[in-house]
């Protein structure tokens, strides 16, 4: 979001705060090609397997209405309060349609190996799977364990990967060092890639 879009989205935080119904109208209409946008690009780096499922529209449908019910129970107070809450809704609808394609990918998968495995024994040759790109389920397990990083690590991965929040911004949102955030998003990576390519290779 660019300077002017943050600044209107703190003014309509205080507005829904002050209960102003319009406010989510407005709320809608600077988020939603951000979401959007964010819900495509990790569509496509994450879950491309899933366009043969869902598409952006789906996606961001889903998360704009979980976030929208969700307003009504959560207290938003600044803009870095919402963008990892947005963060949060739009990798949780991602994550449940992941889970639900999950045996479809599977059954496929198996079949495909096993065609796979089918070919290689007539021509006598071993099959290699090494150089596969990771699984379905192995990209849902990924951002599953976002979840499970310490908070600080949590926040600044989540803000700055899923609404695409420069590190220098998120230094001024959240009132610590650049230096800082650099290192815990540093921190926050090596321990997401440590632990799925340790699983991806086994």
């Amino acid at each position: 979001m660019n300077d002017e879009t943050s600044s209107e989205l703190v003014g309509i935080l205080t507005r829904l705060r002050a209960g102003d119904r319009d406010a989510r109208v407005h709320l809608h209409q600077i988020v939603y090609r951000n979401m959007r946008r964010i819900a495509g690009r990790i569509l496509a780096e994450s879950f491309s397997r899933l366009k043969n499922h869902h598409d952006v529209t789906s996606i961001v449908h889903d998360a704009w209405i979980n976030l929208d019910k969700a307003l009504d129970s959560v207290d938003l107070k600044t803009e870095a309060d919402f963008l990892r809450f947005m963060a949060h809704k739009i990798r949780q609808v991602l994550l449940t349609f992941a889970t639900r394609a999950r045996p479809i990918e599977l059954n496929r998968r198996v079949s495909d190996s096993s065609s796979a495995d089918s070919s290689a024994s007539s021509q006598d040759q071993p099959s290699d799977r090494s150089n596969d790109p990771p699984t379905l389920a192995e990209w849902t397990e990924f951002h599953e364990r976002v979840n499970l990083l310490p908070d600080m690590q949590r926040d600044i991965f989540a803000m700055h990967y899923y609404t695409e929040i420069p590190q220098s911004r998120i230094a001024e949102l959240l009132g610590i060092p650049p230096k800082q955030v650099s290192r815990l998003w540093i921190a926050a990576t090596e321990s997401l890639a440590e632990d799925f390519f340790d699983d991806s290779t086994q």
